[in-house]
């Protein structure tokens, strides 16, 4: 690959990335969340009760980042943190009645951009996309 591809594959996922997070803002716009709020509660929806480091793992932030989202979270009575038994260092993560609430907001916003995405692309095409943007991922994992 030359050097203006790589430029190029960097632009274009720097694009996708900034296109996302302006699609989610906008979406945010009448919302009491932020974006990182929302990439938080993205993964709590996902998974109600996930450990707080594996999700700082699939967010790719630090500890300290997470804890400060959390902590803004809860003030707002949206998640709410119960230590793990096993582990009392680690936390769990729960969605409240409150936060429920945000799951068909954060739902319908995954899926209006999911639309936007497939709106000129097929769904084959996004799966090999998906494969190959898996692959290249996987060269970066130790």
């Amino acid at each position: 690959m030359e050097i203006i591809d790589t430029l190029n594959l960097i632009r274009s996922t720097s694009l996708l990335r900034k296109n996302y997070a302006n699609f989610v803002n906008k979406s945010l716009s009448n919302s009491d969340i932020t974006l990182s709020e929302f990439a938080y509660l993205k993964e709590v929806v996902n998974c109600d009760g996930i450990a707080q480091d594996e999700l700082i793992r699939n967010l790719s932030i630090d500890k300290a980042a997470a804890t400060r989202i959390a902590q803004s979270l809860e003030k707002k009575e949206i998640i709410q943190r119960i230590r793990n038994e096993n582990n009392k260092r680690f936390f769990n993560v729960f969605l409240t009645d409150k936060g429920h609430e945000y799951a068909d907001f954060i739902k319908q916003t995954l899926s209006d951009f999911y639309k936007v995405l497939n709106n000129e692309v097929s769904s084959s095409d996004m799966k090999t996309f998906m494969t190959i943007f898996k692959k290249i991922n996987s060269n970066f994992e130790e």
